[in-house]
């Protein structure tokens, strides 16, 4: 009896560290995947340290929802992922100027090479 107690709590102890350093890992690939973003589009927009603050908080929110969307069965990924991005925009458009916003949308389209942005 003692033998079967220990071993459900070791299970459940043992599924429950694995869990948590899964959403760790997952936690921190979408943190390094903003970072490099962000550092991207700084380097091009000129941004200031503000700015890239409240882009990476903002980045970051959107792909913690989006993957929280993923782990649900139940839902139509596209539509709500589709609605998040349409949110996410229209926080970065209170932070951005329109003519920063717009770079930023070619940049993270990857189409910079087909426009690309001339120095001011």
């Amino acid at each position: 009896m003692k033998k079967s107690v220990f071993l459900t709590i070791l299970i459940l102890f043992s599924t429950h560290f694995l869990f948590s350093q899964e959403v760790k890992i997952i936690e921190s690939i979408l943190i390094e995947h903003v970072d490099l973003k962000v550092e991207k589009v700084q380097k091009i927009l000129q941004l200031s340290d503000f700015e890239v603050g409240e882009i990476k908080k903002i980045e970051l929110e959107c792909l913690q929802k989006i993957q929280k969307l993923e782990s649900r069965k139940r839902c139509n990924l596209q539509k709500r992922t589709q609605k998040l991005v349409i949110e996410r925009d229209e926080r970065l458009k209170k932070i951005l100027s329109h003519e920063n916003f717009l770079k930023y949308l070619i940049i993270e389209k990857g189409e910079l090479e087909r426009f690309p942005m001339q120095s001011d």
